[in-house]
């Protein structure tokens, strides 16, 4: 836990030992972490602290702290290294933050609670989710513009896209699932969940699928892991899990 007013430590890792070899304070409530393409510099957001840390990887100092954020979480570097973009989570904003002058140069208002930046490869559209207003964010980087807003699943948390630049993944909190969105439309082209299909049946009675033991309260969106359960009842009603 995190007390007011402290700095937290990020720690960095050598990858061929596996190792802790430095440990740098930053801001309070350290949350997202993005590197420049040339590996120069980390930017790491102050969740607690509403600034964003600059740490120069050759010597694991905070070189500069960027203030006029609020409870910035999820952040992405352009491709190109030039601009970071911050979600402001109680804002409702992305901060973008020009790497040359680390400062602020730019606000766009976004959905509601933003969690989680991508940005596509080619450097031309931030994708972000919006963990309560339940869409994503499109924003053209030309323009610093949003340009498009598509609905998605139940509390949007993270979200990732493809190397070739034409989908994005958002994984769904709370409905357990997860969208990909077409990057050339902005449109939702596909849910993936584990389990599409369950089974509602009689009180009392269960039948087993896979590692799900379901039961009556399928009904309402409920289902319990039982591992053990081994029982086959007959079928009586197919009800889709959401």
């Amino acid at each position: 836990m995190a007390v007011a007013g402290l700095s937290i430590g990020q720690f960095v890792n050598a990858t061929a030992t596996n190792t802790v070899v430095a440990t740098i304070p930053v801001g309070v409530d350290p949350y997202g972490i993005a590197i420049t393409p040339s590996g120069a510099y980390a930017y790491v957001t102050n969740n607690g602290g509403n600034t964003v840390s600059v740490i120069a990887t050759a010597t694991n100092t905070v070189t500069a702290t960027i203030t006029g954020l609020t409870r910035p979480i999820g952040i992405a570097i352009t491709p190109n290294g030039s601009y970071a973009y911050v979600a402001n989570y109680t804002a409702n904003t992305v901060s973008v933050i020009a790497t040359a002058t680390n400062t602020v140069t730019a606000t766009i208002s976004v959905g509601t609670n933003p969690q989680d930046i991508a940005i596509t490869p080619n450097g031309s559209y931030v994708y972000v989710s919006n963990q309560i207003s339940n869409n994503v964010s499109v924003i053209s980087t030309a323009t610093n513009a949003v340009i498009a807003t598509t609905t998605v699943g139940t509390q949007p948390n993270a979200i990732a896209i493809t190397p070739n630049g034409s989908f994005a993944y958002v994984a769904n909190f709370s409905t357990n699932n997860v969208k990909v969105m077409s990057t050339a439309t902005n449109l939702v082209t596909a849910t993936i969940a584990r389990w599409q299909l369950c089974i509602r049946l009689k009180p009392k009675q269960c039948q087993h699928i896979g590692d799900i033991h379901c039961h009556e309260h399928c009904a309402v969106h409920y289902f319990t892991f039982s591992p053990l359960c081994r029982c086959n009842h007959t079928r009586r009603k197919f009800h889709i899990c959401h």
